[in-house]
């Protein structure tokens, strides 16, 4: 096999460049006729021609995972209130659905993944995910305002299983899941750690006391347990390289 070797200025060593094992061709690659930036990458046309290329990013940089497999709950009481949403700024903590990164550059995305598994005595319930970054000030990252009736929610259910009968109590139950892709430096400032939580909370539209269950329903301490159900929910973190 033919190479062309290159000796060191110093030191003694070489670096060389071999051809192919076997081939029948005879290949001629043109080279750049300049040095590409730093981090660039040597690619081909399919044609011989070499030249420098950039990584066009989407790496996935990181990953990180939390469960929670306890049941919770959250009760509002809005007797004697008038119709309005009642799911509070933040809602209650989801106990363990909380996860903290550090991104290696401000030009990354995260990638939100979420699976909550809900039930409601009555009305509507709904989660939402939260960014706090080190020393700043905690937002919601899903649509809608930030303060106002139009809470910054991910997704929202209705309790009831309509082919359940009287046992909605066992049966009524949704997971809500899905994806956001969340920008949280804009490709500007400073890196610095970020924490991400899942609230939970009652969206009712009357009053009345409503409770909202996580990973269980309002039979689970009961001794009908052999209809009740019990889940796991999830929350997950992907770091992509922009």
């Amino acid at each position: 096999m033919a190479e062309i070797k290159i000796t060191a200025t110093s030191g003694g060593g070489s670096t060389s460049l071999k051809g192919a094992a076997s081939t029948s061709e005879n290949s001629v690659f043109v080279l750049p006729n300049a040095d590409g930036s730093a981090g660039q990458y040597l690619k081909t046309d399919g044609n011989k021609n070499l030249g420098w290329g950039t990584d066009q990013g989407g790496k996935i940089l990181q990953v990180k995972s939390a469960s929670q497999k306890d049941g919770q709950s959250t009760t509002a009481d809005t007797t004697g209130a008038s119709d309005a949403l009642k799911f509070h700024t933040w809602g209650t903590l989801v106990t363990g659905l909380s996860l903290t990164l550090t991104p290696a550059s401000v030009n990354s995305k995260i990638l939100i993944m979420y699976d909550v598994a809900l039930h409601s005595t009555t009305r509507y319930s709904g989660i939402g995910i939260s960014r706090t970054p080190a020393g700043g000030t905690e937002v919601m990252t899903s649509a809608g305002n930030q303060s106002g009736s139009n809470r910054r929610r991910v997704a929202k259910m209705c309790p009831g299983n309509p082919s359940a009968g009287s046992y909605t109590d066992y049966e009524g139950a949704f997971t809500l899941a899905g994806t956001y892709l969340d920008d949280p430096f804009g490709g500007s400032g400073s890196v610095v750690d970020l924490t991400y939580k899942v609230y939970f909370g009652n969206i009712a539209d009357n009053s009345g006391v409503h409770t909202t269950y996580v990973n269980t329903n309002s039979q689970q301490t009961s001794q009908d347990t052999d209809f009740s159900w019990v889940s796991i929910s999830t929350l997950t973190l992907m770091e992509i390289e922009s």
